[in-house]
């Protein structure tokens, strides 16, 4: 016993580790009610839903595009505590290029569903699709940031384009620098644009 504390980190109980294939994907420390456990365990573990997911994914794929939806809608219906189901088609849905389709959808889940720590990450991921102006590509962006550094808009949309393309580091420096130049701008959007960010 003594030597499978050590080998797992277990220092003090209660301690609950899930495994997957052998690795630790999941440790809950202290006592946990059967709810918080049970959210735990459902993030893991498959449900008849996920099955029908990944039917309809393989529509999806075939090309069935309006099967593959009306079979994820019918899911839902069927298992609506499944976050992995409107996940889907959010994602779906920013692969076809509807972005504000598919913020309309996140913001319209129920609230325990919008809390799943997936949905708010995607969340966060796709709105920046949402704040580009489509005209303008990034180069255009870079020179004008440069020729009207005033122009707080101008650092939003080159922002937007750095997140989507997981240039993390000039995008931080722009956000830095709008806090600098104007914390207050649009509801204090660089800190609440650094912690989605972060």
């Amino acid at each position: 016993e003594i030597v499978i504390t050590q080998e797992h980190g277990i220092a003090s109980v209660p301690v609950l580790k899930l495994f997957r294939r052998t690795l630790v994907v999941e440790t809950l420390r202290g006592f946990q009610t059967e709810q918080q456990i049970k959210k735990i365990l459902d993030r893991y573990v498959a449900r008849d839903s996920d099955l029908t997911l990944a039917r309809a994914i393989e529509c999806y794929v075939e090309g069935k595009h309006g099967e593959a939806y009306e079979t994820i809608a019918n899911a839902i219906v069927d298992d609506p505590e499944n976050p992995r189901l409107p996940l889907t088609v959010c994602k779906l849905l920013k692969h076809e290029k509807r972005y504000a389709d598919a913020v309309k959808l996140l913001e319209a889940l129920p609230a325990e569903i919008r809390q799943n720590p997936e949905i708010i990450q995607f969340y966060d991921a796709v709105s920046f699709y949402l704040e580009i102006d489509p005209s303008e590509d990034l180069q255009t962006l870079v020179l004008r940031a440069q020729s009207e550094p005033a122009d707080m808009n101008v650092k939003q949309q080159l922002i937007a384009h750095y997140v989507i393309q997981q240039q993390y580091e000039p995008a931080l420096q722009l956000l830095t620098a709008m806090v600098d130049q104007d914390p207050t701008y649009q509801d204090n959007y660089a800190l609440k644009t650094l912690l989605r960010v972060f």
